[in-house]
């Protein structure tokens, strides 16, 4: 405003309007009694224009899926001396309006916990109606349930894909019917997408797309929860190795690779982040590069050692297993983590590269080289240019 070319009484105008906040109010700007402004259409109309402007540089936030917590400092949760009216009684404290005493009831899922209410609510926005959450205070419990986890092995590494769920290291398939259920809640959002287009409505203010997009989300929480309490039951691992999550697939159309990263790496990371207050599990997370087409015996990478989606069979050392078991491999949680977060592709390759012919080295000595240079730059089997291959071995 100041850098505009409008002439300064203009501008005074309009640090009026902006002050008592009057550019949407109609007719004069009156305080006490005494005359503030008075009315113009086409200095107001200006004004209008020029915050329509502003607005669609600096979008206002969306807080429809923000659940505020309020702690101590707002609201104080109290018991009730009888239940006649309710279980708790909240005292919201409103600047400038006083206290406010809010009848609350509780519920039975907090009720098997057996634990104390935790010193904050939650306030949940619905369609028409806000939710209080009571919180439970569950250190002592998670500090016990800690205390009694004790694992019966160092790690347990996971390899995540949307045919197969989760396969680990020990050669287990969890959630084999993962990518089936998507494909059919996929097909059920296009056919509502495309019944509203056709009226020229948008997708989500139909209930019918806004529920059915809703049982999706609730399916990926619910199997992602299940298959990782599978893994933790059945190998108890002080550790969790991961590979960075890609929640996308080629059979599923573009409007559900949208929805889907962002719902199931949420989910994930709450459960992560669950499995590590309350059992003390670690999560590892690891460079996923060619961990398809890498060996998990020798080491050997190759697009051909994967024939198809689910088959690996190394063209150097013939170990054969499955494409998912075999990616799961923990190797690289010694790669540094700040290392690994500069690598790209080519980077990555490279280090494979390096630690295969170095093994080689140790083992025949001479023939490393031969087998180095005949086998991965003849016949160019890692793809990867000669020079920048041959520099970072040379590190």
């Amino acid at each position: 405003m100041q850098r505009s070319t409008l002439d300064a009484e203009t501008k005074h105008q309009m640090h009026v309007l902006n002050k008592w906040n009057a550019i949407h109010a109609r007719g004069d700007i009156v305080s006490r009694g005494k005359l503030i402004w008075t009315e113009d259409r086409g200095l107001r109309r200006l004004a209008q224009n020029i915050l329509r402007g502003i607005r669609k540089r600096h979008r206002y936030p969306r807080l429809g899926r923000i659940a505020p917590r309020l702690d101590h400092r707002v609201a104080e949760v109290q018991p009730a001396k009888t239940a006649a009216h309710a279980d708790f009684w909240i005292r919201l404290r409103r600047p400038r309006h006083g206290k406010l005493w809010m009848p609350v009831h509780d519920h039975d899922g907090r009720k098997r916990r057996h634990a104390p209410p935790a010193k904050a609510i939650q306030l949940v926005r619905g369609a028409d109606v806000l939710t209080i959450c009571l919180l439970s205070d569950v250190t002592e419990q998670y500090a016990a349930s800690r205390a009694s986890y004790h694992p019966e092995q160092t790690s347990i590494a996971a390899d995540f894909g949307l045919d197969t769920l989760f396969a680990t290291n020990a050669g287990d398939l969890l959630g084999r019917g993962f990518l089936t259920r998507l494909k059919r809640y996929d097909a059920q959002v296009a056919a509502i997408s495309k019944h509203q287009q056709r009226r020229g409505v948008k997708p989500r203010q139909a209930q019918r797309y806004r529920k059915t997009v809703q049982r999706m989300r609730g399916f990926v929480k619910t199997e992602i929860n299940r298959v990782i309490n599978r893994i933790i039951e059945l190998r108890r691992p002080a550790a969790l190795v991961l590979e960075k999550l890609d929640f996308r697939h080629p059979d599923l159309s573009r409007r559900m690779n949208r929805m889907l990263p962002n719902c199931g790496r949420r989910v994930l990371q709450d459960k992560l982040i669950d499995l590590e207050e309350r059992l003390g599990i670690k999560t590892v997370e690891v460079n996923p590069a060619y961990t398809s087409q890498q060996c998990s015996s020798c080491g050997f990478v190759a697009r051909s050692n994967r024939p198809s989606w689910s088959r690996f069979r190394c063209g150097w050392c013939g170990h054969q297993a499955h494409a998912d078991v075999n990616g799961a491999c923990k190797a690289r949680r010694s790669w540094p983590t700040d290392r690994r977060k500069r690598f790209g592709k080519r980077d990555a390759l490279a280090e494979l590269a390096r630690q295969f012919t170095e093994r080689f080295d140790q083992a025949y000595g001479r023939r490393g080289d031969a087998l180095r240079k005949s086998t991965f730059m003849r016949e160019n089997l890692l793809s990867v240019d000669q020079t920048a291959f041959e520099r970072r071995l040379s590190q």
